[in-house]
């Protein structure tokens, strides 16, 4: 059994525009079967929504995500959730609600875990109609607020996960460890995009090993056609070497 857990991320990114504070809190429910819930709330966050305010903006978020165990193979996940976009320079571009819904059939457990499932997104925001004055001289005058923020997006797809343990970098709530090291991953997802009206494709691979006990060494790559969600946008590649340390496990 799982005990009530709480986690807190401090961080510090200066680029184009400013310097921000990024800080993530996060509360885990205890492990009471069949439902379990997580809370959380983001500031200054890395966002991905398009490559232009990857490097130029951040996104402060409210969430809210329930878990339901329909019986030992088979789960359900439901997430809510209030977010702002806004500058480096602190001017809002656009606040905005999207929800999510997870479903995933255990074929293989213990140590080493083989899921298949489905998910569907929704994303909507109220973009400003012009962009704030502190990102002008960055951008070309041509650009857009819909270039930065999409008005809404919404993607249906099928996903397969296979892995060795739990890796911090992408379940940094998990219990320490859940088996020996190293612990590996890859996933994929294939789905439909709006408001592309296209095909997209997602898949990740990564490794991780403690070097101390407690602690996880790991490197993931992505490759993401969902990250980028403004019309038009490519997609995006994510490359991640980190060193984790938890106190308390």
């Amino acid at each position: 059994r799982q005990d009530d857990t709480w986690a807190v991320d401090l961080g510090f990114r200066d680029g184009n525009g400013g310097s921000v504070f990024p800080l993530d809190l996060t509360y885990r429910s205890s492990n009471r079967r069949p439902w379990q819930y997580q809370l959380g709330l983001q500031s200054n966050s890395l966002t991905t929504v398009s490559g232009l305010l990857r490097l130029l903006g951040v996104r402060d978020r409210l969430s809210a995500q329930i878990e339901y165990q329909i019986d030992p193979r088979l789960s359900v996940f439901l997430s809510a959730e209030r977010h702002r976009y806004e500058s480096l320079g602190g001017s809002t571009l656009a606040y905005g609600n999207t929800l999510n819904f997870n479903t995933s059939y255990r074929l293989l457990g213990g140590s080493t875990q083989w899921l298949v499932g489905g998910s569907a997104a929704w994303e909507s925001n109220n973009v400003v109609d012009q962009i704030p004055d502190d990102l002008k001289p960055l951008l070309n005058p041509n650009v857009g607020p819909e270039s930065l923020v999409p008005d809404k997006y919404a993607d249906i797809g099928l996903s397969m996960y296979l892995g060795r343990g739990q890796l911090l970098s992408t379940y940094p709530m998990a219990s320490s460890p859940l088996s020996a090291s190293p612990r590996w991953f890859t996933d994929l997802w294939v789905g439909y995009i709006e408001p592309e009206s296209t095909v997209g494709v997602a898949a990740r691979v990564g490794m991780g090993t403690s070097l101390f006990g407690g602690d996880e060494l790991g490197l993931t790559a992505a490759y993401d056609d969902r990250l980028n969600r403004v019309a038009g946008a490519g997609p995006s590649y994510q490359i991640q070497l980190y060193y984790r340390f938890y106190l308390g496990r």
